[in-house]
């Protein structure tokens, strides 16, 4: 049965998670982005991912002098992007995406609790990522179940996430192929990406042969 995307969650407000939000809001998607709640007791709880989305909206106007935060293609496509933080609406956003995408540093014990939270959440048959570009997937799974496993995927853009054309998806041999399908369709046919079906090997493709070409180019 092919699966179709409609709403995402992303959780993790960062460089890679705010420009994966907003190509995914460009796509026509609803969008929800997360991050900690601001420890500032002067500021709203969900200011980290609030001020992301506002960074956004201003620097669609001109991308090329903030390429980062410029990968909006329109002003109001910031509007499709709702933004909470993740003690008080992770769980709320996870039941309705139909897919998660988990965006944080890439700290195997700061990952692990978070994907137990959104398996708690999510409705059977979700589609979980990472946009890890060090971790495997292997040791990102090691503790999930045959079911959890199914639909959990390695989803790594490049930045700036607008300008870069890569996305390298990672999947193991237990995954469902209609989860792998419907991210293939939704970063090349709708978010105009290339996308690179990959080994789960340290670095993957893109990663790998740079760090090989570095090295050489200092011996």
């Amino acid at each position: 049965m092919k699966k179709e995307i409609k709403k995402a969650l992303v959780i993790g407000a960062g460089t890679v998670g705010g420009g994966t939000a907003a190509i995914l809001a460009n796509a026509g998607l609803q969008v929800y982005l997360i991050d900690i709640p601001s420890k500032d007791p002067e500021k709203d709880r969900n200011d980290i991912a609030k001020q992301k989305v506002a960074d956004m909206r201003k620097a669609s106007s001109n991308p090329a002098k903030d390429p980062i935060n410029g990968a909006l293609l329109h002003p109001y496509y910031a509007d499709r992007i709702a933004y909470g933080n993740t003690e008080d609406d992770l769980a709320r956003f996870a039941k309705e995406a139909d897919l998660v995408i988990e965006s944080i540093p890439d700290v195997l014990a700061w990952k692990k609790p978070v994907y137990k939270k959104v398996f708690a959440a999510v409705r059977p048959g979700t589609i979980v990522g990472s946009t890890t570009s060090t971790l495997l997937r292997e040791k990102l799974v090691a503790d999930m179940t045959p079911e959890q496993k199914r639909d959990f995927l390695i989803l790594h853009p490049f930045n700036p996430v607008r300008f870069m054309d890569l996305v390298e998806v990672v999947r193991g041999p237990e995954v469902d192929y209609n989860s792998f399908s419907a991210v293939c369709d939704l970063f090349s046919n709708k978010c105009g990406k290339l996308v690179l079906d990959c080994k789960d090997k340290p670095g993957f493709i893109a990663n790998r042969i740079g760090v090989y070409f570095i090295m050489r180019a200092f011996q």
